[in-house]
C-alpha cells in the first residue's frame, strides 16, 4: 500500500504544478493562494518521505517515525488542514 501511495502523490503534485501553470484548466474561483497552498501540501510530503528513505540506512527508526508523521499528518483527519481549506474556500 506504501508503494501505491508513493507513487500517486508525485502524480497528483506533476498535475497540480501543471494545471497551475496553464491559466483556464482550474477554476477561477479557486485562489492563486489556494493553488499555492495545494502544490505545497503535495510537495511536503513528497519530501516528508524523500527524507525518511534517504534517512533508512542510518537510522531506521528516524525513518519509520517520518513515515508514522506523514500517515498522520497527511493521510488521517488534520484539524490544521481542514481549517486551512476552510479558509481558502476548498471545502
Amino acid at each position: 500500500m506504501r508503494t501505491l501511495l508513493g507513487r500517486w502523490n508525485p502524480l497528483a503534485a506533476a498535475i497540480w504544478f501543471y494545471a497551475s501553470s496553464r491559466p483556464g484548466i482550474i477554476s477561477e474561483g479557486i485562489s492563486p493562494r489556494a493553488i499555492r497552498f495545494i502544490v505545497r501540501l503535495h510537495s511536503a510530503r513528497i519530501a516528508v518521505y524523500a527524507a525518511a528513505v534517504l534517512l533508512a540506512p542510518w537510522l531506521t527508526i528516524g525513518s519509520v517515525a517520518l513515515f508514522a508523521a506523514a500517515t498522520i499528518i497527511f493521510g488521517l483527519p488534520n484539524p490544521f488542514l481542514e481549517r486551512r481549506f476552510a479558509e481558502l474556500g476548498l471545502t
